[in-house]
């Protein structure tokens, strides 16, 4: 994991900005460095249903500057009742 990244999420400067309409979920981390990076950004959904499991994975680089709010990807899903899941992002 990028040293800078950790030291975000160390300190609370990784936010997760939810929302829904029915059983779509948007997801959108957002970061604010002290300083530049160049990092890789990932996020993983692992859901589960009567049908079956499901992994949804979303990944690219980015150049972050310092000192904005940068919103890093958008994930979106679709959570029916009864199905449960995992999301994570991954920012090295």
């Amino acid at each position: 994991m990028n040293a800078l990244l950790l030291l975000a999420a160390l300190s609370s400067q990784i936010t997760f900005n939810t929302t829904q309409q029915g059983d779509v979920y948007t997801i959108i981390p957002e970061v604010t460095l002290t300083q530049s990076c160049l990092c890789r950004v990932q996020i993983l959904s692992l859901r589960e249903g009567s049908s079956g499991q499901s992994q949804t994975k979303q990944e690219k680089t980015l150049s972050l500057p310092a000192n904005q709010p940068i919103a890093l990807t958008k994930l979106s899903l679709n959570i029916s009742p009864g199905r449960s899941g995992e999301n994570s992002c991954y920012c090295f």
